[in-house]
């Protein structure tokens, strides 16, 4: 009786272990790009991609600013179950897959720049010709500031590189300033 009991608890664990369940991996999210004057910027390639750890699930997709200077994308959820979750590279046992994470590309068109002031931004590290900032809410981003390594695409000035772990939906707005000549954008030591 009692080894019938621990065989019937031991195959119901296995089940219940290989039945899928979703989880969030990107959230619905919002870019919007304005210009220094809060006028909308239309036409910036924006780029998303997305992790759930690489076996698991991953994808990537593209969208323009519209007339109003936003790019929406919708959440993406990735379904897995606990065996696959427990066994994972890190092997860690949570109701989220492991390391989820999304990057946004924004492209600042040629013509402008970022227009990234304290106390919203705070530039935290400095290299060369990038720079990371930080959010008032503690985000962390990258502001690229090197030249195209693919010309002929599309012409920009500087790239944004927004890294997150989130699963709340998420607004995010970018002012760019537009700029007559070449400024140097980089934040003073």
């Amino acid at each position: 009786m009692k080894i019938r009991r621990i065989i019937y608890s031991a195959v119901g664990l296995l089940i219940v272990g290989m039945v899928p369940f979703p989880s969030v991996i990107t959230p619905n999210t919002t870019i919007r790009v304005v210009d220094d004057l809060n006028g909308p910027v239309s036409g910036v390639p924006v780029f998303r991609t997305w992790y759930a750890g690489a076996e698991i699930q991953s994808g990537n997709d593209r969208k323009s600013t519209d007339k109003t200077g936003s790019a929406t994308f919708n959440e993406q959820k990735a379904w897995a179950n606990i065996l696959m979750r427990v066994l994972s590279p890190r092997r860690h046992l949570t109701t989220n897959l492991v390391r989820e994470r999304t990057v946004f590309e924004i492209y600042c068109p040629s013509g402008f720049e970022p227009s990234l002031a304290e106390p919203e931004y705070t530039p935290v590290q400095r290299h060369v010709d990038r720079v990371l900032y930080r959010t008032r809410r503690g985000d962390d981003f990258l502001v690229d500031f090197r030249q195209a390594e693919k010309p002929g695409k599309f012409r920009y000035s500087s790239r944004i590189l927004f890294d997150y772990k989130r699963t709340a939906e998420m607004d995010l707005t970018l002012t760019l300033r537009k700029v007559t000549q070449h400024n140097d954008t980089l934040p003073k030591r």
